[in-house]
């Protein structure tokens, strides 16, 4: 296996009225196949257009795709904890970006938890294990309400 790696280039981010706008296509291969997130997007309508695709390269690795204009706010991470867990913010941009693109879209949630955690753990920015396994935690404590509100988003 190998770390994530962005195919786009680093993110360019707009904040507006407190939350961030990616003004570029963000396309991230993950590095390794995750086959919830692939079989979960092979089944999910794309009604809204395509702001997003999920995709197997040709190594077998998952790429994820989030196309500008994607509004976030970040990592689902409780801002008090987010210095102290995850260390400095370039560290877990685009981890907290394709995470909330995966929340709002309600994918498998431990999938998507698990996706930040390889991803903030991956690259030359990486954060720490003991970061990575601490921000991984507090997703799985407290996402949940994350979770729950960008699902009633959808309905």
């Amino acid at each position: 296996m190998m770390d994530a790696k962005l195919l786009s280039g680093p993110p360019q981010v707009e904040f507006v009225d407190g939350k961030r706008l990616l003004s570029r296509d963000l396309v991230i291969d993950l590095g390794k196949q995750f086959w919830d997130l692939e079989l979960w997007a092979a089944f999910t309508r794309n009604d809204d257009g395509p702001d997003w695709s999920i995709s197997r390269s040709y190594q077998g690795t998952t790429i994820v795709r989030v196309r500008a204009g994607f509004c976030y706010d970040g990592a689902s991470i409780p801002g008090w904890a987010q210095s102290f867990i995850m260390g400095a913010k370039e560290n877990y941009e685009i981890a907290g970006c394709v995470h909330d693109l995966l929340y709002r879209l309600q994918a498998p949630r431990g999938e998507s938890d698990s996706v930040f955690h390889w991803v903030a753990r991956s690259g030359t920015k990486c954060v720490s294990a003991t970061r990575g396994f601490f921000g991984w935690a507090t997703l799985r404590l407290a996402g949940w309400a994350a979770y729950r509100a960008n699902g009633k988003l959808k309905e």
